[in-house]
This record gives structure tokens, sequence and C-alpha cells, in this order.
């Protein structure tokens, strides 16, 4: 009699089980939303977010009933992509460290250079602001965890997704067999990519949307060649990896694909080509070469007006690095037809040609006569590179973020007319050292 009165109770609870759940959830992640958007402090803001979006993940994820295996396989390739997000946030160096504040900084650089500090102030917050990150790492890793989640449910037995697609659409068991060999083959690709870029803490945003397209690409590749190629019995022999090696190299097998597409089309004829390629600039191995790629960086000029601060937030580069990449590629891209002869006389980089300014053309000319004469190269004409050289905003840029990373300028800087000349000990200019120069040739240094 006692447990007549609960045992209605009992029933709607356990009948309404999962709605309440996904409200209460709902609810939570609403709630975190809110006090994110109130809360002033930085690393508690980033922590209600992620717990939002977990909460709202977990609604989601009820949708597809599965098991706890399918649960663990699609959160760890998740967890590798957000450690690094938290990584770039709490630990990652930068050029402007958050601790700097502006005055600090426009003492460590020349008085010509404060309006550059301020830009600089500026990118840097906005490149490792949190909102900017948590967008960034937070859509794929949500993206990644879901289609993950999605094809074992597709592939799991007894699920309705998996009744729905292979006994109602009428595809065999062989299909399924070589679909399931092909997303083994896609998530074991996806763990090594992304374990192997997070242990370099290098896993940008698109290595992880491209993690979550190659998990789904894989198995839809494998079933596919199931279909055109196999039968329908079951994988068996080299056929099975086959299958498995279509799901783990996806990308591969797109390249075979255009070259196929390629011959049987026939080669278009080739279109003339003025880039320089990266390779001309030092260091530039061939996996450089990849990694800047993925940056959208694909020859000398791209890398020349490439943003320093946005790659090395991206990059696991090191930022004196970047910089002086960046210098050399500026030196190309201002002087293509004369950086070699350049770089022959000592001028490695665009900074080291922006030095040899001193005010006006003409004083500039006589200074470097004897520079310009070892590079084949006219006074007049080199006066003039060398002031779009220093007006360059690049440039500017550069040696201003040389100035903040080494925190050198010749000691406490050489006092001239009340300006003070940035020093970065490139090769000595021909004439006499600057102190013993009149101090007329520098009144218009600026």
């Amino acid at each position: 009699m006692d447990a007549f009165p609960w045992q209605p109770a009992a029933e709607a609870l356990a009948l309404w089980d999962a709605a309440l759940h996904g409200a209460l959830l709902l609810v939570l992640a609403a709630a975190l939303f809110r006090a994110a958007s109130s809360v002033g402090d930085g690393a508690s803001q980033v922590a209600l977010q992620v717990g939002a979006a977990g909460a709202t993940s977990l609604v989601i994820a009820r949708w597809l009933p599965g098991t706890g295996w399918g649960w663990a396989c699609a959160i760890l390739p998740a967890l590798i992509v957000a450690q690094h997000a938290v990584h770039l946030l709490r630990v990652k160096p930068r050029f402007v460290e958050p601790r700097h504040d502006g005055a600090e900084l426009r003492a460590r650089v020349a008085p010509s250079f404060h309006r550059e500090v301020e830009d600089v102030i500026t990118s840097s917050e906005r490149c490792f602001d949190e909102r900017t990150i948590a967008l960034q790492y937070g859509v794929p890793t949500l993206a990644l965890f879901l289609l993950i989640l999605m094809v074992f449910e597709f592939l799991t037995p007894g699920t309705r997704w998996a009744r729905d697609a292979w006994s109602e659409q009428g595809l065999g068991s062989g299909t399924l067999a070589a679909t399931r060999l092909g997303a083994a083959g896609a998530y074991l690709y996806v763990l090594l990519y992304l374990s192997g870029r997070g242990l370099r803490h290098d896993v940008s945003s698109g290595s992880a949307l491209w993690a979550a397209v190659a998990m789904v690409f894989g198995p839809i590749l494998a079933a596919i060649a199931h279909r055109v190629f196999g039968d329908s019995a079951a994988p068996a022999g080299t056929t099975t990896a086959v299958y498995f090696l279509a799901g783990f190299s996806p990308r591969a097998v797109v390249i075979g694909i255009e070259e196929a597409g390629r011959r049987a089309l026939g080669q278009t004829a080739p279109q003339p080509n003025r880039s320089e390629p990266l390779s001309s600039v030092r260091g530039m191995v061939p996996s450089v070469v990849e990694r800047l790629g993925e940056e959208g960086i694909l020859d000398v000029s791209g890398l020349a007006m490439a943003d320093p601060l946005k790659l090395q937030r991206n990059c696991n580069f090191d930022k004196r690095q970047i910089l002086s990449w960046i210098d050399e590629a500026l030196l190309i891209h201002l002087a293509p037809g004369a950086w070699e002869k350049l770089q022959g006389v000592a001028i490695t980089g665009a900074i080291d040609l922006a030095w040899y300014w001193d005010g006006d053309p003409a004083s500039t000319a006589t200074a470097a006569a004897e520079v310009a004469t070892a590079a084949g190269l006219q006074p007049k004409p080199f006066a003039d590179l060398i002031a779009r050289a220093y007006e360059d905003a690049q440039v500017r840029l550069i040696w201003v973020l040389y100035q903040l990373e080494t925190s050198e300028v010749e000691p406490s800087g050489i006092e001239l007319t009340g300006q003070m000349l940035p020093f970065r000990r490139p090769p000595p200019p021909p004439d006499p050292p600057i102190a013993d120069r009149p101090e007329s040739t520098h009144e218009a240094v600026r």
C-alpha cells in the first residue's frame, strides 16, 4: 500500500527522464552563458563559456544514443584541440606579454617607433583575446566531437541511425564492413595527426577542421570504393588493407583522383609565374614551406606581408626566426632584382637596408655610395630604395618587434638632436661612425 502512491510518479519520471535531463542541461548552459557575459575576469569568462559549450554539446549528444566507447573516442581528439586553446591563452610566449604596459614598451624602443608600438599592443590583444581563441578553437572542437560521435552512431549495430542507414537503404553487410574499416583508419589518422601536432604545440583551427572533415570523408571513401570495385561479400585479405588505407589517407586518395583527372583531361598550358618561391629565403626547408602553406603563405611576397603576431600565434616557430624570415622576404620583395647582390655585401634583410637611412636622400646616397658600388648599384637609386625601406610600414613593424624582443637599442640609444637612432648592429657603413659625423646630417631623422 505504501508503494502504491509512488508507482505512477516513478513511471512518469522514467518516461520523461531523457527530456528532463536535456531541459536541465539547457538551463545550465543558458545560465553559464549568462554568467560568462556578465563576468569581467578573462579566465573566469573563458571557463564559463567552455562549461556552457560542454553542456550544450551534452544536450545534442543525448539525441544520439550510443555506447561509452563512442563517447570516449569522440572526446579524446576534441580534448587535444581544447588543450591547445588553453595553451595559447595561458602558456604560449608572445611578443607583448599581458603584464607589459604601453609606457614600459615605449621605453624599450626608439622614440620614432612609438606609434608602431601602439599598433603592436593593439594587434597582440586582438590575436590573443579570449573570445577570439574561443571562437577559433571552440567551433572546430565541437564539430570534431559531434562528427566523430555521429560516425560511431552510424556504424554501431542496434542504434536508430544505423538501422536507418543500413537496413532501410538496402546497403549490404560488405559495404558496412568496408565503411567500418574506413572509419577505423580515419580515426587512427585523426588521432596521430592531432597528437603529433599537439606535442609540437602546433594545432591550428584549420588542422582541427581538417581532422573533422577527414573523420567523415574517410568512411565515405571506403564505402564508395567497395560499391565501385568490391562485391557483396565482406572484405578479406588485401581488400581489408585497401579500405583501411582509404580512410587513413584521404588526402592521398584525393590527390590521386586529381592526378588521374588531369591526365584524362590533358595538361593545361602553364601560366606565367612572377612569384618568388619560399625556398629563396634561408631556412625554408620543405616542412616549413608546407606549414606556411597551411597559413595561406605560398610565396615570398605573401611571407613579406604576413602578420608576424598572427603567424607566431598560429605556428610553433620561434619569434626571432619568424622575424628573420619576414625581414629577408621584405628585402626580396623591395629589391626583386638586386637582393642577391645586397646579401653579397652583408645586407641580409630589409632592416639592414633601412638602417642606412641618414635623414635625406642626398646624405644617404653619399654615406652609402661605397656599399652601392660594391652591390653594383647606382648611389641615387640605392638611396631611394633605402628611403622606401625606412618608410615601409611592414619594415617598421618588424624593426619594432626586433627591439621589443631583444630589448636592445645601442646602449640606451645614441642621443642626437633630441632623437634616438635604433641600432641592430648591421654591417658598418663606409663613412665615419655616427658620433663623428656633423650634427646637421641627423636633424631630419624621423
